[in-house]
């Protein structure tokens, strides 16, 4: 294996396949690796089923975009029975996508106009690692292959 850095599921995917009888001596690249297809195919799923909900206007994804996904590709054959029990998807035209009422404040009676700024500086103040998260880099890669 090139480099330390391993894949995050890869001990687990080793314990399951040591867990099987069937399966013999396990090759130490196996594991990354069925991490990483395991990794790719959660992400297509994800995109795929979102690029739905996305066309449908509905923001969020629903097992029934999952399954609408599988069922159009052909490449996802193997996953059609793991979604048969899932409710289909209404046809296109029948939904409509719902807009939520906005949300509106009523002020206290003791609140004045500078309370909500104030609460809003606290707030900036209360967390400093808060920006660490915000700063890591975003990477389409799978975690733990970078150098691949």
């Amino acid at each position: 294996m090139v480099g330390k850095t391993q894949h995050p599921l890869a001990p687990r995917i080793k314990k399951m396949m040591q867990t099987d009888e069937d399966v013999g001596k396990i090759s130490q690249l196996a594991p990354p690796l069925i991490a990483c297809a395991l990794d790719l195919l959660v992400r297509q799923l994800c995109k795929g089923a979102a690029q739905l909900a996305q066309d449908r206007g509905v923001r969020t994804v629903s097992p029934s975009h999952l399954k609408s996904f599988i069922v159009s590709e052909a490449k996802l054959d193997f996953l059609k029975e793991l979604v048969a029990d899932v409710a289909d998807l209404p046809p296109a035209d029948e939904v409509s996508p719902r807009k939520r009422p906005r949300a509106t404040k009523s002020k206290k009676d003791g609140e004045s106009a500078s309370a909500p700024k104030a609460r809003k500086a606290n707030s900036k103040q209360a967390s400093p690692d808060s920006n660490a998260a915000s700063n890591a880099p975003n990477s389409d890669q799978p975690a733990g292959l970078k150098h691949w």
